[in-house]
């Protein structure tokens, strides 16, 4: 790897709610201090305030367009990653906020 060379690395951990994700996260960042403990994506944009502030389910299914969705999912994992080192410890990475998208989009488009 050069110096021009930017490599940033991602450990995430992905499932269901309250399965201990964010505690299992918390116990590798204690062994890994350099790592970065950036938790999950409605840290990294304040419009998720907003959503849960309301009905969050109705906007998540039925409010909001499949742009909208899509574009808070992922442009909060880009603030989140952005923002964090060259090694990231996250609460659900990339391939599940993907996932969740396309099934999200796949019950609002039909």
């Amino acid at each position: 790897m050069t110096a021009e060379t930017h490599q940033h690395l991602s450990v995430s951990l992905n499932g269901v709610d309250n399965v201990g994700k964010t505690k299992q996260l918390a116990w590798l960042h204690r062994g890994m201090p350099d790592a970065h403990l950036v938790g999950t994506v409605d840290a990294w944009d304040s419009r998720w305030r907003e959503v849960a502030a309301g009905d969050f389910a109705h906007w998540w299914f039925v409010g909001s367009t499949t742009a909208e969705h899509v574009g808070l999912m992922l442009g909060s994992h880009v603030a989140r990653r952005d923002a964090s080192g060259p090694l990231a410890l996250e609460d659900r990475g990339l391939p599940m906020l993907r996932a969740t998208c396309a099934a999200t989009a796949a019950l609002k488009d039909g």
